[in-house]
């Protein structure tokens, strides 16, 4: 079985633009990039779309605002890791957080930028690789398999995922929504009566 270790040059990569060294919720940057690339590979994700969640908010994205690496600088990542690769996680960070779950909640086949208002089409394959890396992002930021303090709208999240995700998502990456939403709002126990 191949191991899902980050190759040298991309790990040394992200270090120069200050992966390791930029706070993101409650750790570095580069422990969460890491930890998306490895929950990818382990679901039996193709090498591109694991490399696409280690590079998936490098330019920022709605939700994490910092830029560690420039737009311009966008034909070097993609020489590095790969056309693929590159165009997930371009797609990753300018899309609004959450915007795959748009075509499969309104049937659309398009995602819009946040900076430009372009609409950007996607095919089913192109949908499926984004839903992994949102799953993947989404539970590597709950390590201990809960959300702590859900609210309402966690709540509706986890239940939209459930509800349209399913056809898309490889059984781990289905499973591991499963398990937080189970850990997160148990089922209460059954009375004596």
């Amino acid at each position: 079985m191949k191991t899902s270790s980050v190759d040298e040059a991309h790990k040394q990569f992200l270090f120069e633009a200050g992966a390791d060294t930029t706070p993101h919720s409650g750790r570095t940057l580069y422990i969460h990039l890491e930890g998306v690339h490895r929950r990818l590979h382990d679901w039996g994700n193709e090498e591109s779309v694991c490399v696409a969640g280690l590079f998936h908010s490098v330019y920022g994205t709605s939700a994490f605002k910092q830029q560690i690496i420039p737009l311009e600088l966008r034909g070097r990542v993609r020489a590095l890791i790969g056309e693929k690769a590159e165009a997930l996680a371009y797609l990753f960070c300018v899309c609004e957080r959450h915007a795959c779950l748009g075509p499969l909640l309104y049937g659309t086949s398009k995602m819009k930028n946040m900076a430009s208002g372009e609409e950007i089409g996607i095919d089913e394959e192109t949908l499926r690789c984004m839903l992994e890396l949102e799953v993947a992002n989404f539970v590597d930021h709950f390590p201990g398999g809960k959300i702590d303090n859900p609210g309402a709208r966690a709540e509706m999240l986890l239940k939209t995922y459930l509800m349209t995700t399913e056809r898309y998502l490889s059984k781990g990456a289905y499973g591991a929504i499963q398990s937080i939403y189970a850990n997160t709002y148990p089922a209460p126990a059954a009375t004596a009566g």
